[in-house]
Parts: structure tokens; sequence; C-alpha cells
């Protein structure tokens, strides 16, 4: 991308605050997309003070903006609080267009009015009961599926992931991207390299006495990375192959360590080594040189060193469980994480240097599916505004006002026919009650975003509104842009004057438009056969129903067919404004997204439930369901 346009962006904010001081998968996860997205566009980078050195060293060059924040935010009840009270208010700088979350299985960002895009890595925690303490377990498995249902549009990075997204948290597959991560191809080769030597010097994995080696790359961590399982299967191989090779782990020590390294301590195991954290730029040199690479872990998310060690030219034993087999595919050798499993299949492998060679060489074929490019590819298209607002199962249209009109304009001179609903948190409300209502909304060809409830809904649930498409505010370009292409308008519904007065308003309003006719909406069963005939006869462009929600729509779900109108819209209120009988809200009351004070002001014994009542059971709903459908019984 051109500098030049690449300036006029706004910035993308990248929330790096799980970055673990580097110690992590998902450090390496940071790296990697913060350096492939400061190539496409500018970043406003948050990071705590302490990891920021590391971290700068990552971006490409452009007009990038840096946070550092103080090392209190990155203790764990700090870090939720600033995330849902402090990163709020950065999202709504106007230099800010979009935010990425890089790890949504820690924190999740709601209620924004700028895209968001989230990463989800695993659900290890919804697996794995006795993964973390007591207290982070109950945020994990109580609070952290609710906030996923608010957190934007969510990529996972393995379909194991993106399974239990739907499967444990009930987020719909639709509603999820997937994106597998990817590997440094520049670093992770299976050519030596001429600094390889020292770095194993380095580690204590080269000279006279130094064996070959198995190597595991994993934070220490008990259970989920599973080293307890692989050490007491190296205990149950034979003694010959105990002294003929070590076994090697590199990795801090995190959750569990300790119960590892007593462990250890306990059964004394022999050629076994602990590097502790190794430093990246070393890490392809432990692959490359390694006899065998092992993957024991109870469940992986993806597995970064997975695809590392396969790219390094390393034969690779996996565990079957989690995302594990589709990144490893037919390369690696698959395997229960049993001590008794591993044991078994390590002795083979060790007996089999040519099965070795041969699973090495699929492993440098298999990694080539994997890029970093192609991920954040995938987070860069999620973070552009969408057309689709999806709020209660419902899929709303997401764009500018001009738009919808050309797209109406066209469609009627296609003679393609539009059923166009508005919707409100009213009818959203009225939705999830009623199954006919719902049902003629879905199989509507446009359904509009109206009002400031639909636009509180979006944000709380990770969307944008572009613009509020409410069906009073596009009354007078429709009626001007009929006017101008010499469409026939026909009105239907409201009280005998209020139609009268509405038809008297636009002919003097507009004194070229057509009005093919117009009918008021009291009328007996006797004369709708009549209606339906003379509409027919009149062949009007734009049909207008005003009987109200959900009257007007299943009104036209019924009838739509028959009357074969271009453009039918289904308008609720509308004639009261233009006809003169309502006034309408003030513009500043528009702009704060308080009409409704006003409606309710004017009309207050008809609509008091509608806002008093329904405006919280709005909220609540949307908070408990997010864009998910109501289930009917």
């Amino acid at each position: 991308m051109s500098p030049t346009i690449r300036s006029a962006q706004k910035q993308m904010l990248y929330v790096a605050m799980p970055y673990d001081q580097g110690k992590s998968g998902i450090s390496a996860y940071i790296r990697a997309t913060l350096s492939e997205l400061s190539a496409r566009r500018n970043l406003s980078l948050v990071a705590l003070e302490s990891d920021l050195p590391a971290l700068k060293v990552c971006l490409q060059p452009g007009e990038h903006n840096l946070q550092a924040l103080p090392a209190f935010w990155g203790h764990p009840l700090a870090s939720l609080l600033w995330f849902f009270w402090v990163l709020p208010r950065l999202v709504k700088k106007p230099e800010i267009g979009q935010v990425f979350i890089p790890a949504g299985n820690r924190r999740c960002l709601i209620q924004s009015p700028k895209p968001v895009v989230t990463t989800v890595h695993d659900l290890a925690p919804l697996r794995l009961a006795r993964k973390y303490d007591p207290l982070r377990q109950f945020y994990l498995r109580r609070i952290l599926p609710w906030l996923l249902k608010h957190a934007g549009k969510l990529v996972a990075i393995s379909s194991s992931t993106a399974h239990d997204l739907s499967e444990l948290v009930g987020i719909p597959a639709a509603d999820i991207s997937l994106a597998p991560n990817g590997y440094d191809a520049q670093r992770f080769q299976a050519q030596a390299q001429p600094e390889d030597p020292q770095v194993l010097l380095r580690h204590g994995l080269r000279g006279e006495s130094a064996l070959p080696y198995l190597l595991y790359v994993a934070r220490i961590e008990n259970p989920g990375k599973n080293h307890l399982g692989l050490l007491k299967a190296w205990q149950q191989l034979p003694e010959g192959l105990r002294q003929q090779y070590q076994l090697v782990f590199a990795g801090s020590d995190w959750k569990g360590a300790e119960t590892v390294h007593a462990w250890v301590r306990e059964n004394q195991p022999e050629n076994v080594k602990f590097l502790g954290f190794v430093p990246d730029e070393d890490l392809p040199a432990l692959y490359r040189h390694a006899s065998l690479y092992v993957q024991p872990s109870l469940y992986e998310g993806f597995g970064i060193p997975l695809v590392e060690a396969m790219a390094s030219g390393v034969a690779v034993l996996s565990s079957n469980c989690g995302a594990l087999p589709e990144v490893g595919g037919k390369a690696v050798q698959l395997v229960d994480p049993t001590p008794q499993a591993l044991a078994t299949a390590l002795e083979r492998l060790l007996q089999s240097p040519d099965l070795r060679a041969e699973m090495a060489r699929a492993g440098i074929q298999r990694a080539q599916d994997f890029s970093w490019s192609r991920h954040t590819q995938v987070i860069a298209e999620l973070a552009q505004p969408t057309e689709t607002l999806t709020l209660q199962g419902l899929k709303l249209y997401n764009g500018h006002m001009s738009q919808v009109l050309e797209l109406l304009k066209a469609r009627i001179r296609a003679h393609q026919q539009t059923r166009l609903y508005y919707v409100n948190a009213d009818c959203l409300n009225l939705a999830w009650q009623n199954k006919a209502y719902r049902s003629a909304l879905q199989e509507a060809d446009l359904l509009l975003p109206d009002g400031s409830g639909v636009a509180l809904g979006a944000k709380l649930t990770g969307q944008t509104l572009i613009e509020n498409l409410n069906g009073t505010d596009m009354f007078l370009p429709l009626c001007e842009m009929a006017q101008k292409q010499g469409l026939k308008l026909w009105f239907f519904g409201g009280r005998p004057e209020v139609n009268q007065a509405l038809c008297t308003q636009v002919q003097a309003r507009w004194p070229q438009l057509k009005i093919a006719g117009s009918q008021h909406g009291y009328i007996s069963p006797d004369q709708h056969a009549e209606l339906l005939k003379q509409i027919r006869e009149d062949a009007p462009d734009i049909l207008f129903v005003a009987m109200g929600a959900p009257q007007q729509e299943r009104w036209i779900q019924v009838h739509a067919e028959l009357l074969q109108v271009p453009l039918i819209l289904g308008v609720g209120g509308l004639f009261d404004f233009y006809s003169g009988r309502i006034p309408r809200a003030p513009l500043l009351l528009r702009r704060l997204g308080l009409e409704w004070t006003w409606r309710l002001l004017q009309e207050p014994s008809r609509l008091w439930k509608r806002y008093i009542l329904g405006n919280p059971l709005f909220v609540w709903r949307m908070l408990r369901a997010g864009r998910q459908a109501p289930r009917f019984s």
C-alpha cells in the first residue's frame, strides 16, 4: 500500500496486552501478526511498558502510534478492568478506525462503536477442568463465553477452535471466520545455518558428551501441556534408548510447573534436560538438529511449534487431541497422549531412521500450507465494515442511505420485487416471541436498521452500524427519486383523515410526483378483495403499507406475489409524521438517539409499554443472546 493511502487511513488499534513477556505461543502470534498488519496499515499499538521494546521491533515502517501502559494494568484483575472501562475510551478516539484483539480467549472488548476483530486461540479451560486455579477457571468457564458472544467478528485459528466456539459457547458457525496460523518461512528451514553450532553449544546440545535429542517446545504447564505424560513415557523406554538419546524441554515455567519439577526430583529420569526459556532466534537451530519433535499436549487450539518443527525438517510425534491432527495432517505420527501410547510410538520411531526421514520430508511439504500473510489477510478483511448486521438471527443491511436508494432504483428498473421492512428495537422484541412475524422478516428481500436501539444492539454484539436507515428519513429522498424517475406511488394504511392529508402534503411538495392511488386502513373484510384488485390495476412502482408491525409485514408476505409491485415497504407510523398529525422530534434529540422519548411524550398511553418496558427487555435480550435467534418451542 502506498504511503499516501496509508496516511489517509484511520489507524487500527492493536491491543497487545496478553504478550506474556514474549514467553508463550500467544506471544509468537502477537509478534507475527503485528509485523504483518503493520505492513498493511498504520497501527496504534497498546502494550505494557515492559513489553513495548520487544514489540516495537516487529513493526514495519509506517506512521504508527505507541502507547505504553504501567505494569499495574498487567495484573489479572486490573487488566480485566482495563478492558471493561479504559479500552472503550481509547476506541472512541477519532483516529481509530478498527480494533484488533489478538487473544480473545484471555480478554475481550465489548460495546465498541468501531469494528472489532477478535482472535480466539483455544477454549482449553472448557475442555480441561483443572487447567487453572478455581478463580481463573470461573472467569474462563462462566464469564468469558458470554463476553465472546459480544466480542465482534471472531477469528478461529483452527477448525477445532471454531467447533468449540459453536459447541461450548453457542456461537453460530456462520459468525466464525477460520484463519489457520502461519509460521516464519524465512527462519524455520531444514537447511543448516552457519550459526547453528554456536546455538547448540550455548544450550549444551553440542559437544563430545552431547547426545542426540528429542525436543518439546512449550511452557512448563501442568496438566495441559502433558509434560508428565511424556516424562513417564520416557521412563518406560528401553534403557538402551534412554542412554542413546536425551529428552529436551524448551520453555519457561508456568502454571503447574512445580508439579513437573517435583516429579523429576523424585524420579530422577536419566538424560532429561530443561533449557528454560529459549530466545526466539535460537529455536530454528534446536528444531533442525533434533532427532524427533514431540507434541504430547492434552489440548491445543493450533500448535505453532508443530508447524515450525515440520518446516525445520524434523519428524513429529503428536498427540491426537484438539487441533493437532488437522494441523499435522498425514505428515505427523498421531497417538493418544497416554504414557503407554507415547512410549510405544517413541520406541518405534527412534528405532526407524528411514521412517523419520520420510516423515520429515512430508512435514516440510505440509508446513507450506500455513502462512501469516494469509492469516492476517482474513483479519484485514474482517476489520472493514460489512454490509450486514446480525441481530437475534436476522440479517440487516448495513450501509449508507445513498447506497440503498441506488439499490432500490436498480431493482425497480429491473422489475425485481423488493419487500422492504424497517427493523427497530420494538420489532426485534416482537420477532423474539412471534414466530409468524419472524418468518415474514426472514423472507424479506431487504431489512433496514431503524433507530438508536438497533445501533445499541449492534454495539452490544461487537458490530458497527454505519448509518441509521429509518423509514422516516428515507421517505423524502425516496419520493424525490420517484419524481425524477417517473415512478408511481400507492399509499395504503392509516386513519382516513391521515391518509388523505398525507397524499395532499406529498403532492404539494412534489407536484410532478405520480400518486397512482391510496386507501386508508379502516376497511371491512368485504372491501379487501377490491383493494387488492385496485392496486393491481393501478400498477404502482412503489407501495407504502402503514399498518404497524407485525400486521403490515404479514400482509405484505401474504399478498406481495399477487400484487406484483416492484417495491413494497412496511412503514409503520410514517403517515402520521408526513400528514402533520404528529410532529417529528427535534433534530437534536434525533442526533442524540433520543427520538423515542419524543414519541413517548406524544403518545404516552399507546407507547409506554413499548419504550418503558420494551427497551430494557431489548437490552437484556441482546446481552443474553447476542446475534443468536430465539428458540421457539
